[in-house]
């Protein structure tokens, strides 16, 4: 009996052991997984490929980079067939930019560079080319931190002639001015120049200058830091630099001149599922 019962309790402790031993079951994962597949049944493609990027979203802040690069090629797909009507022009714009921003995020580097030249695609297909200028900062801040500053000035200068036909006069202030400081951040003077040029009063554009100057101090601290990191990369990492720049945008806001639509992922797709 005794014999029995010691068998008996080493039985035991060997099944408690096995089972510590064992990996816990991949909650959130597998969670995901079921979510992307129920995702995949929704018949609106806008409703189907917003979830998909929210999906992608969890999956990269729960470190499931290769999982969310899956969920992003899902997402791809579904925009890629979604239909003229499936989408405005805001919604596809932003669609693409999202797109790129999340694979950034999650290392796959050649779906971002396509999305981004997508974004573009969709940008150039608005009509008429004044209702273009809205959408060129956020996705010029996704070129800067995926491209370089480099390909942000170029959609920011390709924005100041789209501005210069908006018939309203404030509005094309507004955009043409918008455009200069954002040029300016990546210390594009020249650039700045010509875009205040394509209004033809020399006065507002002094004035113009003369408010960015007084509004320059700490830009051009936070500029300067930037500027030298790249000086110190020797030319290199151009999209890392042009991060920076973008990250300052983000966070001083409300000191530069404020135009048009966002269309970055946290502005138009993502939902507040997690209790963030």
């Amino acid at each position: 009996m005794t014999h029995s019962r010691i068998t008996l309790a080493l039985l035991a402790a060997a099944l408690l052991a096995t089972a510590c031993q064992q990996a816990p079951s991949d909650r959130t994962g597998r969670l995901l997984t079921m979510a992307g597949e129920e995702a995949a049944a929704i018949p609106n493609k806008l409703d189907r490929f917003t979830r998909q990027l929210n999906i992608a979203d969890t999956q990269l802040r729960t470190n499931r980079q290769a999982d969310a690069a899956k969920t992003l090629a899902l997402a791809r797909d579904t925009l890629t067939a979604a239909a003229k009507g499936d989408f405005d022009d805001f919604r596809r714009i932003a669609a693409w930019t999202s797109i790129s921003q999340l694979a950034r995020r999650a290392g796959d580097r050649d779906l971002a560079l396509t999305s981004a030249d997508k974004a573009l695609a969709a940008l150039n297909d608005v009509q008429p080319a004044a209702e273009r200028p809205q959408y060129v900062l956020s996705l010029a801040g996704e070129l800067a931190d995926l491209r370089g500053p480099e390909a942000a000035i170029e959609l920011v200068n390709s924005g100041g002639a789209w501005a210069a036909e908006i018939v309203e006069p404030n509005t094309r202030r507004t955009a043409l001015t918008a455009f200069a400081d954002r040029l300016l951040s990546y210390e594009a003077f020249e650039n700045a120049r010509t875009m205040l040029r394509r209004d033809p009063d020399p006065v507002w554009r002094t004035d113009t200058f003369l408010a960015l100057a007084n509004a320059a101090p700490r830009e051009y601290l936070l500029q300067a830091q930037v500027n030298s990191a790249a000086r110190g990369m020797g030319g290199r990492g151009g999209a890392a630099v042009g991060e920076r720049v973008n990250s300052y945008y983000q966070q001083a806001a409300p000191a530069a001149p404020s135009f048009g639509k966002d269309v970055r992922y946290e502005s138009v797709f993502q939902q507040n599922t997690s209790g963030r």
